[in-house]
């Protein structure tokens, strides 16, 4: 009896390995929130890295330590973060940045996962304020493709990105 439960097993693993390897190697991921202030008071919270810890739920971990480096803000500019458990190891750099338009940051993990991902945040202004549309693209890395059989990179990154977002709602409306 116990043979056929670890066979059962380890069939069961077996099964869970061939579908995340069959799983894409690319996600994306999108939120957005209406923010009641102009673009042009939104993108600097957005373009200047130092702000992030304003409002990023990563960068706000109290054991995160950030430095920074290159341009102050805008194309350039790069911060480096480390902090325990999901905080990661990470390296962002501002690669694209049009005035209260679009940001776009690169950032270059290597913990919890080594990845790339890209974060771009799009500001479209309404009557009363502003849509800002913030869009994850990563690679899913084999650990990573494993937890989306369970979950799906959606719910496991969803609510990272609308809570970020409904801080920099906070912090741009006060």
């Amino acid at each position: 009896m116990p043979l056929k439960i670890v066979l059962a097993f380890l069939v069961l693993i077996a099964v869970i390995l061939v579908l995340a390897a069959r799983r894409p190697d690319s996600f994306e991921v999108q939120r957005s929130v209406s923010i009641r202030a102009t673009p042009e008071k939104v993108f600097p919270l957005l373009n200047d890295l130092h702000r992030w810890a304003d409002w990023n739920p990563q960068a706000r971990l109290p054991s995160v330590q950030i430095r920074y480096s290159g341009s102050p803000s805008g194309v350039g500019a790069m911060a480096d973060w480390e902090g325990p458990g999901q905080a990661g190891k990470a390296h962002l750099t501002v690669t694209e940045s049009s005035p209260s338009a679009r940001i776009t940051v690169n950032g270059d993990w290597e913990r919890p996962f080594r990845t790339r991902n890209q974060n771009q945040f799009v500001l479209t202004p309404f009557a009363n304020g502003t849509t800002v549309t913030y869009t994850l693209h990563g690679t899913a890395v084999f650990p990573m493709k494993v937890m989306s059989l369970f979950t799906g990179f959606d719910r496991m990154i969803g609510p990272h990105l609308a809570e970020g977002l409904g801080k920099l709602k906070q912090l741009a409306e006060s």
